[in-house]
């Protein structure tokens, strides 16, 4: 059976590779990054229909809500949610300073807190 699933990060990496084996079963899958690359180009064409980009900063709570939002009346629902956006800070991680780290917990846990479980009339 077919889901609606978003995976935030999909552009890259990781979050490529996920995006291309949930397409290759069948699922539709929404994505977005901060930035776009030639795979999500490549991907719309070859998945049209079932595959879903927009340019979304992952700590703009905003943003987030409105990408939930408009998978969900696209697809009619979202059945899953994977957590895959990060940000990269530089040096070792036990001397980040408390800006660098709230930036990347707020990218991490954006879309569980704040875009994908905000109460929306649509």
């Amino acid at each position: 059976m077919s889901q609606s699933i978003i995976i935030s990060g999909g552009s890259r990496g990781l979050g490529q590779a996920v995006v291309q084996t949930l397409l290759d079963d069948g699922h539709r899958v929404a994505t977005f990054s901060r930035s776009r690359t030639p795979f999500v180009d490549e991907t719309a064409t070859a998945y049209e229909g079932r595959f879903w980009y927009q340019q979304v900063d992952a700590t703009d709570s905003q943003a987030l809500y409105e990408f939930v939002r408009d998978t969900n009346q696209r697809w009619g629902q979202v059945d899953a949610l994977i957590n895959n956006a990060a940000v990269a800070i530089d040096g070792v991680l036990a001397l980040a300073n408390e800006d660098d780290l709230d930036q990347m917990l707020a990218a991490m846990n954006g879309l569980a807190l704040h875009g994908g479980f905000k109460p929306y009339g649509g």
